[in-house]
């Protein structure tokens, strides 16, 4: 019987012996070398082609720090900002804020009918989503199956030869 490993780029199933993805042509090996630090600069570049999301830890995160981070600061998205998933965290946030809200209106108005009724129907569907979120995520980076944002090493120094000498080649023209 083969065994089979996935793709984290395309997902398409790959014999485990092969060392470059079938379909999209993804180098295992280099995979290897991919880190969370990349994956935050192409965010911050807006790259976001770049970017995989991958089961294994990579080598820059510590699976305890993010385990910790989000057992205690999963309600504040505290793991997602540490990747570098700021929306993801910001959904969190609010999550949280809603909960409180949540809170202050139920036990201090109490649940009436009406506007505020809605409010906390609407406060206790978002805060709900929020703690399933925060439990699946607790869940899953024990059972390594949370995705870690990463990416491939970026090599700015040869796209800066290539403009130098793109650079060079056309003051050669203008000057014969």
């Amino acid at each position: 019987m083969k065994e089979f490993k996935r793709c984290p780029r395309c997902n398409f199933k790959t014999p485990s012996n092969m060392a470059r993805c079938g379909n999209c042509g993804l180098n295992f090996e280099k995979f290897n070398s991919a880190t969370n630090e990349e994956a935050k600069s192409a965010f911050r570049m807006g790259e976001k082609e770049r970017i995989l999301y991958s089961k294994q830890v990579p080598s820059d995160i510590n699976k305890g720090q993010i385990f910790l981070m989000c057992l205690f600061g999963g309600w504040f998205g505290l793991h997602y900002f540490k990747l570098g998933k700021l929306w993801r965290g910001l959904f969190q946030i609010v999550g949280f804020a809603f909960a409180f809200i949540y809170a202050y209106f139920a036990v201090q108005q109490g649940i009436r009918n009406g506007y505020l009724g809605n409010l906390i129907l609407v406060c206790g569907i978002i805060w709900v989503a929020s703690f399933i979120i925060w439990i699946t995520d607790a869940i899953s980076i024990i059972f390594n199956r949370f995705k870690y944002p990463v990416s491939l090493p970026y090599s700015v120094k040869i796209e800066k030869m290539e403009n130098v000498k793109l650079n060079n080649d056309d003051n050669i023209k203008k000057g014969e």
